[in-house]
Order: C-alpha cells, then structure tokens, then sequence
C-alpha cells in the first residue's frame, strides 16, 4: 500500500469535510475528471472541485465518513457512509469513491451510488440494510 496515496484520500475527505474549495482544489490534477451516476461527468480541477464539494449534497451538512479505504500506486478506493453532519453517529448510506493518481494528485474520480439514498432519507444500517 502507498502512504502517500492513502494520506492524499485522507486528506481530500478532510477538506470536503470542511467545505473548503481551496483545499480540495490543491489535491487535483489541472485535468482532473469526475463522475457519479446523478451529475455525469464534468472535466477540469475547478468543475471537480465543486462537484466534490457538492456530491451527496441531499443531506443538510453532509459528512462523509470513511468506512474502508484501500491504496495503490495509482489507485484508492474508498467506502464512505454519508450523515448528516448534525447527527454523525446516525447511520447514513453508503457510497463508494474510485480515485486514479497522477504524479501525487487526483486525476479521476469516479463516485457509485443509489441514487434513491440521495436526499431520499435512507439510511443502511451496520448490517448492510436499507432502513427509512
């Protein structure tokens, strides 16, 4: 495993955490791209910027909350369950991140998730079930 990818998706969770666009932008390759079933996909660090910032935004505060995150080389991928920032020890849903790297930043990222979860007011419980 590679700490540095690891630190860098530790990071990005951290600062979309805290709403800061100034700091997710810094972890993005000028040519980043992303895409989620809801939004599709947008091209370059200012379009992923606020698409990172503003996925899973039907929760009031979203908190994203790493549940497993394994690295690569050149890829991460990590499991999040998404709260409510009010009420984190809630179960939320979950969600899952698909990160490529480039030269020490994110050049891809590929979000899945139900779309029905999403400002719907589901929640999974530990076991995996669809609760609400």
């Amino acid at each position: 495993m590679s700490a540095s990818a690891r630190e860098l998706v530790k990071t990005l969770l951290a600062a979309r955490n805290a709403g800061s666009s100034e700091q997710v932008r810094v972890l993005l390759a000028s040519d980043a791209t992303y895409w989620d079933c809801l939004s599709g996909r947008v091209r370059g660090a200012e379009a992923v910027t606020e698409a990172l910032l503003a996925s899973h935004a039907g929760r009031a505060s979203p908190r994203l909350m790493a549940e497993t995150l394994a690295t690569g080389d050149r890829h991460a991928v990590i499991e999040l369950r998404v709260c409510d920032a009010e009420h984190s020890e809630r179960p939320g849903y979950l969600a899952t991140e698909v990160y490529e790297l480039r030269a020490g930043l994110i050049a891809e990222c590929r979000a899945y998730l139900d779309p029905a979860d999403v400002g719907a007011g589901h929640r999974v419980d530990a076991g995996g079930s669809r609760t609400g």
